[in-house]
């Protein structure tokens, strides 16, 4: 016999769309957050009980998760940014010392760094107006002709 059970959470989510007039990423969000498990996945009862009423009067930041960055030399000032998938996200945006140098769908970015010196990679996860928080920081230090990655 199959639930009910995965159909009668969807209707919650989109009347919570509805109410809001806002996407699906966003009322899932909402109701993860607001859920019975107060955000936190559990093995046995995910992230809870969907209350609807809590969902469409949260006041709270909606953000997307946010994975962790990586960033290696391939050759000369050549720079190979490889970050992590976050569930949800359409586009990254990909950041060379607080600056945008990307925005894109892929989670491998080639760059090619001005010349030698300290460079801070970081990026966040994008869903139409959703952002993330930044990642970690990747700090690399390039140095006549060496690579420090710290």
């Amino acid at each position: 016999m199959k639930s009910f059970a995965s159909s009668y959470g969807l209707g919650k989510i989109a009347y919570i769309m509805h109410a809001l007039n806002c996407t699906a990423t966003e009322a899932r969000i909402r109701a993860r957050i607001t859920g019975s498990e107060n955000g936190v996945w559990h093995e046995k009862n995910g992230y809870g009980e969907i209350n609807v009423n809590s969902a469409i009067a949260y006041n709270g930041e909606v953000k997307l998760g946010i994975g962790n960055i990586n960033v290696e030399r391939t050759s000369g000032f050549s720079v190979k940014v490889t970050i992590e998938k976050v569930a949800e996200a359409t586009d990254y945006k990909i950041f060379r010392d607080g600056e945008v140098i990307s925005t894109q769908k892929e989670l491998v970015f080639e760059d090619t760094i001005p010349n030698y010196g300290e460079y801070l990679y970081k990026y966040e996860a994008l869903n139409g107006s959703l952002t993330s928080n930044s990642s970690n920081i990747t700090k690399l230090k390039y140095n006549a002709g060496r690579w420090l990655k710290i």
